[in-house]
């Protein structure tokens, strides 16, 4: 039997199979009974109240302050203020007001460099950190400290265990957010 009569075929028994269920479908007599359902019925005071959307955001200033803070920053996202890089660390020479210390172990041009010795400070258990300021002329330094110390004489002793161990001249600095 050739590839064309096994279509004729197929597609023959195809038809007679689908009108074989469309006639017994059409005459099946039995009739399926469709009850009315009463009502339903809700006490008032048992619904839920879904809050309207005003209620569960109350309008925002987000918008307002995101500006603000897009003033607050350069193209390159360092701050205008004080030079640090939005969201890190702001390290500033200690006052006599100061109440969070730091002691940066150094600072580097190369934020590689600035990597490595963030390294080999939590290698010895330092809780080392990077604050990058970009300088009035534009050169960024990434300026590696531990930290944060809320005694000055804490940071005092710190300062003199990593000038020992790493042969550093750290230095203390007044840590803000």
């Amino acid at each position: 039997m050739d590839q064309r009569t096994r279509y004729r075929i197929t597609g023959t028994l195809f038809l007679l199979s689908t009108a074989f269920i469309l006639i017994t479908l059409m005459l099946d007599d039995s009739q399926v009974e469709i009850n009315e359902l009463p009502d339903l019925e809700i006490e008032e005071g048992s619904l839920i109240r879904v809050p309207s959307f005003d209620e569960v955001a109350p309008e925002s200033d987000v918008v307002e302050v995101i500006e603000e803070l897009k003033n607050q920053v350069d193209e390159d996202g360092y701050s205008r203020v004080n030079g640090t890089r939005f969201g890190q660390p702001v390290l500033i020479p200690f006052s006599a007001s100061s109440k969070v210390f730091a002691v940066q172990a150094g600072s580097f041009e190369l934020s590689k460099n600035a990597d490595t010795l963030v390294d080999r400070l939590r290698a010895v258990g330092y809780e080392a950190f990077i604050s990058s300021k970009k300088t009035n002329k534009g050169l960024i330094i990434h300026r590696v400290a531990v930290g944060p110390l809320l005694d000055k004489k804490d940071a005092e002793e710190m300062r003199g265990s990593i000038d020992q161990q790493f042969q550093l001249d750290a230095r203390i600095m007044e840590l803000t957010l």
